[in-house]
């Protein structure tokens, strides 16, 4: 009996593998696919790429805009943080003396 109950739960294990996996390539079919579609749709001229760098226009400008605003955040914070940091670098200083 208990052989059987091993058994019956390791093929419990294996099903619900086997499941994750046909999930897993379900969802990698669907992104392939769709990928296809669009360097079709680019080749074809139906989707605009101005530079030929296979980055569809309507993605590369928003990533662009997301990048500018990134880089103007990261230095605020940059510049937020060498403000707030130089004082106490002086009070210690004079605690120094």
């Amino acid at each position: 009996m208990k052989g059987q109950n091993k058994l019956g739960c390791l093929l419990s294990l294996v099903y619900i593998y086997i499941k994750q996996i046909k999930f897993i390539m379900t969802v990698l079919v669907i992104l392939i696919i769709v990928a296809v579609a669009v360097l079709v749709a680019m080749k074809t001229g139906k989707i605009k790429d101005a530079n030929n760098n296979n980055i569809p226009d309507a993605i590369e400008k928003p990533i662009e805009e997301v990048k500018e605003m990134v880089a103007k955040v990261a230095k605020a914070t940059t510049a937020s943080k060498a403000k707030t940091t130089a004082p106490k670098a002086k009070t210690t200083a004079k605690k120094a003396k």
